[in-house]
């Protein structure tokens, strides 16, 4: 959708020069290319994917936390845990960020873990 909004308008069609317009700007442009029913849609969207991302940093963070707090030792718990939370965090810095870390998640659901490669036993 953001790509839609950008792309329907002669200027400002890159991710950066549309970021660098006014808010105003921004919130005019979505309402001419998306409707005010489609404005709404993305912005819930933008805050459920924001929700959900905190929600499964937490998950993973206190996870790896606890194993490490019941007496667990295996490194690449912590390093997986790690992993997943700076990927969680590319996500939100382009669309080619996020391209990277959908992959990466993708990649990961898809081998079980990486093979369980930080597996909480």
């Amino acid at each position: 959708m953001d790509f839609a909004v950008r792309t329907n308008f002669k200027s400002a069609r890159s991710w950066s020069e549309f970021n660098a317009l006014r808010e105003t700007q921004k919130a005019w442009r979505m309402t001419n290319a998306l409707g005010k029913a489609g404005t709404k849609v993305l912005s819930a969207t933008k805050v459920l994917g924001v929700t959900a991302s905190v929600v499964t940093t937490g998950i993973t963070a206190t996870r790896a936390g606890m194993y490490y707090y019941n007496g667990g030792t295996d490194a690449s718990v912590g390093i997986k845990a790690g992993i997943d939370i700076v990927m969680t965090g590319v996500g939100f810095l382009s669309p080619i960020g996020f391209g990277i870390s959908a992959t990466y998640f993708i990649l990961d659901s898809a081998t079980g873990g990486f093979g369980g490669y930080g597996a909480i036993k």
